[in-house]
């Protein structure tokens, strides 16, 4: 039990591996848009 305890299955390190991937992705696009929205200001 301790040993399933201290090393969770790997089905479960991938999803929140994958998880952490897609928020990462995210904040990165959602900071483009950001970007983008700033140069249009600056262009106007």
């Amino acid at each position: 039990m301790i040993i399933v305890e201290t090393q969770p299955p790997k089905k479960k390190q991938i999803f929140n591996a994958s998880r952490r991937l897609n928020s990462l992705k995210k904040q990165i696009f959602f900071n483009i848009e950001l970007f983008y929205y700033y140069l249009k200001l600056e262009m106007d």
